[in-house]
């Protein structure tokens, strides 16, 4: 028995058209043909990346007295908590005829009208208020607190050309 063997030729339509018309028939039985494809390429992955220019670096600008312009913003930027209106407000509401009082009192009422003041800003206030004449000391000491009671009550315009 004669051994069959399996050969795969790789050629053009003409030479394939050339092999079959020279009798490769007689000889062979052609089971299969395949084009032949080309492995198409990977595609690759590209990146782009843009590179801003770089801008020059500015001069140093001078600022304040010899720049002229609008003068930089402070960066620290602290919220007035309670203005002294407020606290003179709040003084004579809730001891205005003849009530005695201390910073510490002044501090708890402070607080319940709603304003975030410590003690030793309100001693602070009541400092101001009585070098304006607006409240006067009449008693205590250093160690157990100055006792003030409010002098006669001022409008606000009076109040601000007093402090």
């Amino acid at each position: 028995m004669p051994e069959n063997y399996i050969i795969t030729l790789e050629c053009s339509k003409d030479a394939l058209g050339e092999l079959i018309a020279t009798g490769l028939e007689r000889h062979a039985t052609i089971t299969n043909i395949v084009a032949a494809t080309k492995p198409e390429p990977k595609p690759v992955h590209r990146v782009t990346v843009q590179v801003p220019d770089p801008e020059p670096a500015s001069q140093p600008v001078l600022r304040g007295v010899y720049h002229p312009g609008p003068r930089p913003r402070s960066r620290i930027v602290s919220p007035k908590k309670v203005s002294g209106w407020d606290v003179y407000q709040i003084i004579v509401g809730s001891f205005h005829p003849q009530k005695t009082f201390k910073s510490k009192d002044l501090a708890r009422e402070c607080k319940r009208a709603g304003h975030d003041v410590s003690h030793s800003s309100a001693s602070a206030h009541m400092m101001r208020f009585r070098e304006a004449g607006l409240i006067t000391k009449v008693g205590g000491d250093r160690l157990n607190g100055y006792i003030h009671t409010v002098n006669r009550v001022v409008t606000r315009t009076e109040f601000e050309g007093k402090r």
